[in-house]
């Protein structure tokens, strides 16, 4: 056992220039590989072939080996980069042999701590699984070679599909935690700045999302609305081949297959996942460019100096003149230097405002994909969009309504004076003394900002209500069709006695093995087990609730469940990066419909759904709600 003064030493390593070095280089190559993942596992036929299940793990894994170096030089070389949700301190004792100040750990990182652990007891528990098999299954002889196991730990049926699940989970988990580590990072411009340490509680003027965040979700959301785009054209032509280059074995007609998905379903949950979270950001963004556009109103005079009264005479006229110019250049300086006006720009920009109306791109996109959902023909993936196209008109639409005598209390009009002159600066007056860092005397003229219920935010409901309409007509014109007879009562009847018999035909697995179940990701092999011989059944069950019980048993299945509440539970506690309401409640529609759809299928069984699933839930792992 190392003596503790030893441990001591061993975290009094000097941080050198190289550390930093390695820490920047491992945290630029996290943003291009993931985005990589991001852009390939939809369009490589939905990840679900051997080739491409592997390369999107090793993508995973090379994300692990980028997030290790991260780990150890801020724990054992004390380096403390600017983060979200601490107070940043500079590096300090470079090459000096001193002890490292460590980094302060926010109460809020409570639930991050539970999900870790329980990150690596999910992993554990499938990993004890493969190495303590029960048996493994032979394809050749269609039959199990049984082996001994210890039977009061986990234990699995079939080996070789459990650590092929491990291996997946493995880079799933690097891959989220590697995002989640990347999104509570600052660019260098938000760190030169300072917004975001844990002194502060709001965020500057006329910003909501930091900047790598926003990327993230813009690469989601483009790409799914490219994605939805695609569905559409491809069913439209009525080609078998998806992405008109490949015929699948099973599913060979346009009507059965949705984009580079060969079964429908599978498609439409993904968009079902991905556009709720497209319309909230669209949803931030247009709230960022009204605070700005608000704001851009203002009239105010910066002084680098404490000012001097100046009478109007015409002898001073001139001179008056060429003060008034030289504080308006210095007030347009600051706002550049902030990089507000820099819709590329890695720092504080606010791409809604720097695009003017370019952000309604989103709306499009998310519209696509809706729309996309209803011509797949897919009576759950149609329910569900439909359900959360109704949910999220409503909400955002009451919402806007109901907070409009709230939000009109943060647009009054106010007037700043010099500190000592017995009145109180407005706080738009402190935003602008704060944010380019000039001295504590600030003149600000009467603030003029636009009516809180009116211009943009008239046209908020209005945009949302064109979101609904155009999805639901575009879904109808070219979906209904073909989606109005699989509507009938016979017709869903009938599909539902089907899958209704295989599920009492696999409720006894769950009985048989109610505490570790059978093993992660054995269904396939074992349940030919409960079934009469030469009887044909798929090897997914089209109940993603009763597989995983069936397969991780309660244990594995308590442990998953944990893992999924403290996302939720995330968001309640303070620290990380504060963001709105309505973007966090629609991401958890997003997240609900999918596990609505997992009722009577299998969107958890693909792999490019699943990283979708575990993307949103590191996003809402580093999003804390606003104090107070």
């Amino acid at each position: 056992m190392l003596h503790t003064s030893r441990l001591s030493k061993m975290r009094m390593r000097t941080l050198g220039t190289i550390d930093i070095l390695v820490y920047r280089a491992a945290d630029g190559l996290t943003e291009p590989l993931l985005y990589a993942m991001i852009l390939f596992s939809p369009w490589a036929f939905g990840t679900t072939q051997p080739w491409s299940i592997w390369t999107m793990n090793f993508a995973g894994y090379a994300l692990g080996l980028l997030l290790l170096p991260k780990l150890a030089i801020r724990w054992f070389k004390g380096y403390e980069p600017s983060r979200w949700g601490q107070q940043a301190t500079a590096p300090r004792n470079l090459k000096a042999g001193g002890k490292p100040a460590s980094a302060r750990r926010h109460a809020g990182n409570k639930p991050i701590f539970v999900l870790a652990g329980l990150t690596v007891a999910i992993l554990g528990y499938c990993l004890v699984s493969a190495v303590n098999a029960r048996a493994t299954y032979n394809p050749r002889e269609l039959g199990f070679d049984y082996h001994s196991c210890i039977s009061w730990l986990p234990h699995s049926f079939d080996s070789t599909r459990t650590w092929a699940a491990f291996w997946n989970y493995l880079a799933l988990a690097c891959a989220f935690w590697a995002a989640h580590d990347w999104l509570l990072g600052k660019s260098d411009t938000e760190a030169r700045t300072g917004h975001g340490s844990s002194s502060s509680s709001k965020p500057p003027v006329g910003w909501l999302f930091p900047a790598r965040l926003r990327r993230l979700l813009w690469v989601l959301c483009v790409n799914g609305g490219v994605l939805g785009a695609e569905c559409i054209a491809q069913r439209l032509s009525g080609t078998g081949k998806l992405l008109w280059l490949v015929m699948p074995h099973i599913h060979k007609t346009a009507l059965t297959q949705l984009g580079p998905y060969a079964y429908r379903s599978n498609g439409a949950q993904y968009l079902n996942l991905l556009w709720p979270v497209c319309l909230g950001f669209w949803w931030t963004l247009n709230r960022s460019r009204q605070r700005s556009s608000a704001r851009e109103s203002t009239e105010t005079v910066q002084a680098d100096r404490e000012p001097t009264p100046v009478p109007m005479s015409s002898r001073h006229r001139g001179r008056h003149r060429s003060r008034r110019r030289h504080s308006h250049h210095s007030f347009k300086w600051n706002f550049w230097r902030l990089g507000f006006r820099q819709h590329a720009g890695p720092g504080l920009s606010n791409p809604a405002v720097a695009l003017g109306g370019g952000h309604h791109v989103l709306l499009a996109c998310a519209a696509l994909m809706a729309a996309a959902c209803i011509i797949s023909t897919s009576r759950g993936a149609a329910f569900v969009a439909v359900a959360i196209l109704v949910a999220a008109g409503v909400f955002l639409s009451v919402t806007e309504f109901l907070f409009a005598e709230h939000r009109m209390g943060d647009h009054r009009l106010h007037e700043g004076r010099v500190a000592g002159g017995g009145e109180v600066p407005s706080e738009s007056a402190l935003n602008v003394q704060h944010l380019s860092g000039a001295p504590a005397v600030t003149l600000t003229k009467r603030i003029t900002t636009a009516p809180a219920n009116g211009g943009g935010k008239r046209m908020t409901p209005v945009f949302v209500l064109v979101f609904v309409a155009t999805s639901l007509a575009l879904g109808l014109e070219f979906g209904w069709g073909s989606l109005q007879p699989r509507l009938g009562s016979s017709e869903i009847e009938q599909g539902m006695a089907g899958r209704e018999a295989t599920y009492a035909q696999a409720r006894p697995m769950a009985a048989d093995f109610p505490w570790y179940g059978t093993g992660p990701n054995t269904f396939a092999t074992v349940f030919q087990l409960y079934l009469p011989p030469g009887q044909p059944y798929w090897i997914q069950l089209h109940d993603d609730w009763l597989e995983t019980r069936i397969t991780f048993g309660w244990v594995g299945s308590a442990l998953i469940g944990a893992a999924l509440l403290t996302v939720l539970w995330r968001w309640f506690r303070p620290g990380g990066i504060h963001g709105g309401r309505r973007f966090v409640i629609l991401a958890w529609l997003a997240l609900g419909g999918c596990m609505l759809h997992a009722r009577f299928d299998f969107p958890f069984q693909v792999y490019s759904i699943l990283f979708l699933f575990l993307v949103l839930c590191s996003v809402l792992s580093v999003l804390t709600r606003w104090p107070g």
